[in-house]
């Protein structure tokens, strides 16, 4: 639902955060905010934070998420994601929906892999 390439996607883009190492974000609005939707919206920005925008490939092994307070569907939100570590061919993030007061709606953690090369 994020791909660049899908005409129905969130279109959701993380930009560095300035002053923050490997941390990335992006405003969101979700007019529907169902679980797939907050899942994708989750999922995007981590890739970011581990490098996919640099044009590493990248492939998510596992993502864990929940969701702490209802989404309000068609407010704009800020969507963030960090790098948390790497170990090999592994790379770790975190990622957060957040309401315009900061308040944290939604998380995630994320294992990437980097195909061998």
């Amino acid at each position: 639902m994020c791909g660049s390439d899908r005409e129905d996607g969130l279109r959701i883009f993380p930009g560095p955060v300035t002053g923050r190492k490997q941390v990335v974000a992006s405003s969101v609005l979700l007019t529907e905010p169902t679980t797939p939707a907050v899942w994708a919206a989750l999922d995007c920005p981590g890739a970011f934070a581990i490098g996919m925008a640099d044009g590493d490939p990248i492939l998510l092994g596992t993502m864990t998420a929940r969701i702490d307070r209802e989404i309000p569907a068609g407010e704009q939100l800020v969507v963030m994601g960090w790098a948390t570590g790497s170990e090999g061919r592994k790379r770790y993030c975190g990622t957060a929906l957040l309401a315009e007061g900061g308040q944290v709606l939604a998380r995630a953690a994320h294992t990437w892999v980097a195909p061998a090369g």
